[in-house]
């Protein structure tokens, strides 16, 4: 006789029940289960720690990708799956766990809940009512458990953000930075900062992610990785430059449905800053302006930037554009010495003139044009003003959304005394607008 096929789901939600009791106790709870009823226990699936409050474990993980199995016909039927409680399937709402615990019933695959030994079919819950309640007794209990467990999660963060002049609100700060032991104070580390604002003065000077990746990970002794990583990467130094932490401003976070999202005003002077504010916004700007391929669509018909310039680095003749097609490649244009091209004592290569502009142009953006005109130290002054320009440009942004967000309002309908701080309000925003306009920080070149 064929044994009954039993897949294990295990699920814990957090590290501590991994060093813990968590994982152990429910395999064990599984194998005994299955060896006293003669069950093949074909597979044991785990999500550590992976919350069930909001669907997780369905949408990221295994017990999601076992309903696609059940679906797509690949799960037996008549086939059980064994898990403690039905509180590890789901947390969700009651609506969402029940409907999620039947649609596994119909597919004619058992549930076994190892904590009391009970054993649902789609046939046992339709005639018995008492599992029927027992199941959403369950449910019910566990998203309350849940729903309560985030309120007191998040009212504890509120009572942290109330104190936050008198305690820290969290130990997790910024690679450069660290939390001292009585949580009052946040201290620099000066080594690690020191290599987070060579990054700023690398980008403010012109330099992409890919240079100044290079150059650390070239130079990886002298800067070595502020994580625990063995090398620098992109993304990491991406997010460095977009990281408002370095002039010191807190923006707190909260998971609400499942998603962090920003939770009150950001929190300037919060962290000690590593740079000013002026720099990190120019960061921003040069980063946003940045771009090392010429722009413009470029036909049949554009124009050879070179013309008349470009000469060969292996025997000096003048080079010409050539146009070329492949179904590899498809049509490309290409500079070519002429000396090479007629087999005249030049053995140079061909190159791809769009490759050659781009190399060109990423080049000419390195170089400081007002240091060669206007002297040495005209480039420092120049920087100084962008950057104040760059910091002008983000106040008047910020202005207009808090004007256009007080606009808003006036759809609404208000008292008159409320209407008429409003009034007042966009009053004062619009006159803070029209002073940044007009400040020398905005009107520099």
């Amino acid at each position: 006789m064929t044994k009954i096929k039993a897949y294990s789901y295990l699920r814990i939600s957090n590290d501590q029940q991994k060093v813990g009791d968590g994982i152990r106790r429910q395999m064990e709870a599984s194998k005994i289960y299955a060896d006293q009823h003669g069950y093949d226990l074909v597979e044991t699936m785990s999500d550590i720690g992976i919350s069930a409050f909001k669907g997780k474990n369905i949408t990221e993980g295994a017990l999601g990708v076992f309903i696609v199995a059940i679906d797509a016909g690949n799960i037996e039927a008549g086939s059980v799956l064994l898990v403690e409680s039905l509180d590890r399937l789901s947390r969700d709402s009651v609506l969402i766990a029940f409907n999620q615990f039947t649609s596994i019933l119909q597919k004619d695959i058992g549930i076994v809940t190892l904590i009391d030994n009970q054993h649902y079919t789609a046939e046992s819950v339709s005639e018995n009512i008492g599992q029927l309640f027992t199941s959403l007794g369950v449910m019910v209990r566990a998203n309350e458990e849940s729903v309560i467990k985030s309120k007191r999660i998040s009212a504890a963060w509120q009572r942290k953000r109330e104190d936050i002049g008198d305690r820290k609100l969290t130990r997790n700060v910024p690679a450069w930075l660290k939390v001292s032991a009585d949580r009052q104070e946040i201290q620099i580390i000066e080594v690690k900062a020191a290599t987070v604002r060579l990054i700023y003065d690398w980008s403010v000077d012109g330099q992409g992610l890919f240079t100044i990746t290079r150059h650390l990970n070239e130079n990886i002794d002298k800067y070595p990785p502020i994580t625990t990583a063995k090398k620098w990467n992109q993304s990491f130094v991406a997010k460095i430059l977009k990281n408002p932490a370095v002039y010191g401003m807190f923006q707190p976070h909260s998971r609400v449905n499942g998603k962090q999202e920003a939770v009150g005003n950001p929190i300037e002077d919060y962290f000690p800053a590593i740079i000013s504010q002026d720099t990190f916004n120019l960061a921003q700007s040069r980063a946003k302006g940045r771009s090392v391929k010429g722009a413009g669509r470029k036909g049949e018909a554009f124009t050879n930037l070179f013309t008349g310039l470009i000469k060969c680095g292996t025997c000096g003749g003048s080079c010409l554009l050539r146009s070329k097609y492949s179904k590899a490649k498809g049509g490309y244009k290409y500079l070519r010495c002429t000396n090479s091209l007629e087999k005249a004592g030049c053995t140079a290569p061909a190159w791809r003139y769009d490759e050659l502009e781009a190399a060109f142009v990423r080049f000419v953006r390195e170089v400081k044009f007002a240091d060669v005109f206007l002297g040495s130290d005209s480039g420092s002054k120049i920087t100084k003003l962008e950057a104040h320009k760059a910091t002008a440009i983000t106040k008047i942004t910020e202005l207009h959304e808090k004007y256009n967000a007080l606009a808003a309002q006036f759809e609404t309908e208000l008292p008159e005394t409320l209407k008429a701080k409003l009034v007042v309000r966009s009053l004062q925003l619009e006159a803070e607008i029209e002073a940044q306009l007009s400040s020398p920080q905005f009107q520099c070149h």
